[in-house]
């Protein structure tokens, strides 16, 4: 028998560790696949950090909604600006069936045609058949022109006598211009209709 040596394993045990090598990599194996799993479901259900930031920065969209005044009517009344500013005002007339008399017609391209209707007005303010007015004509009835024979627009002066017209026209004939005649303000009939022809 031989004799033993001081710090020498005895025999067999220096192999006995060997059968714990399969255990420790089964158990690393596992605890790396737990740590992975652990780890993925974290970045799951986290939000990612640059979208938080993203929304945390963007400014809300709010709607803005301007509301649009109407548009005032534009008026379309051609003698809004035609009158003369003569003694008498420029008539709009009524188109209600009454009969006036006219008496002359000026051509609004006329250079004085202020002065000329001033001429007509104030004679015959005090007249046979009462005070004259003057019209637009492009501002009547449809019963009266809205141009002359040249396709011009023109003022007309013309008396509202009253009462028995085509009576006092006829009567006083001899006393009214040369021109002078009797017309309907009415939207029924056409121009030159005469209301005291028999």
């Amino acid at each position: 028998m031989e004799p033993s040596h001081p710090g020498a394993a005895p025999p067999g045990t220096g192999h006995r560790w060997i059968w714990l090598i399969p255990l420790f990599v089964v158990v690393a194996v596992a605890a790396l696949i737990a740590a992975f799993l652990m780890g993925r479901g974290a970045t799951d259900s986290a939000p990612p950090a640059t979208t938080a930031a993203s929304a945390a920065t963007t400014p809300a969209v709010t709607e803005t909604v301007t509301r649009v005044a109407p548009t005032p009517a534009r008026t379309t009344d051609p003698a809004a600006h035609r009158d003369l500013g003569l003694k008498r005002t420029l008539v709009i007339p009524d188109c209600d069936g009454r009969v006036v008399v006219f008496l002359e017609s000026i051509p609004v391209t006329a250079p004085d045609v202020r002065e000329q209707l001033r001429r007509w007005i104030e004679p015959w303010e005090f007249g046979p058949l009462g005070a004259a007015d003057y019209l637009y004509s492009q501002a009547g009835c449809t019963s009266l022109r809205s141009v002359d024979d040249n396709g011009r627009p023109f003022y007309a002066v013309f008396v509202d006598p009253g009462g028995d017209v085509c009576a006092r026209f006829t009567a006083l004939r001899a006393s009214l211009p040369t021109g002078a005649y009797p017309r309907l303000l009415s939207n029924s009939v056409s121009p030159g209709y005469d209301p005291c022809s028999p």
